[in-house]
């Protein structure tokens, strides 16, 4: 069995064998099929990444936003209860309290 193994990577090296000549050319050519349909497919996947972070960056700013406008509420909400707190207690000091 190993004589004809020998005998057709022989004939394979040397292009002696039609045959075998095209079979080995027809597998680089399937091998080369398929790393373009791998190259292809990553770069599809590299595209629909690139996409789906430009969206969740958009996101993330929308949220920044919203954040940074709930803070300054809560700031004012705040400055407006220490406000209305000295109100209140200077009401209740001056004995004009109504509670």
């Amino acid at each position: 069995m190993g004589v004809p193994l020998v005998k057709a990577f022989r004939n394979l090296v040397s292009g002696e064998d039609d045959e075998l000549t095209a079979a080995y050319a027809h597998f680089h050519k399937m091998v080369e099929q398929e790393q373009g349909a791998v190259r292809n497919a990553t770069l599809v996947a590299i595209e629909q990444v690139k996409k789906e972070t430009s969206s969740m960056r958009t996101d993330v700013s929308v949220v920044l936003a919203t954040t940074k406008r709930t803070e300054a509420d809560t700031e004012t909400l705040v400055a407006s209860t220490g406000r209305m707190h000295i109100y209140l207690e200077s009401k209740t000091v001056s004995g004009h309290s109504s509670f």
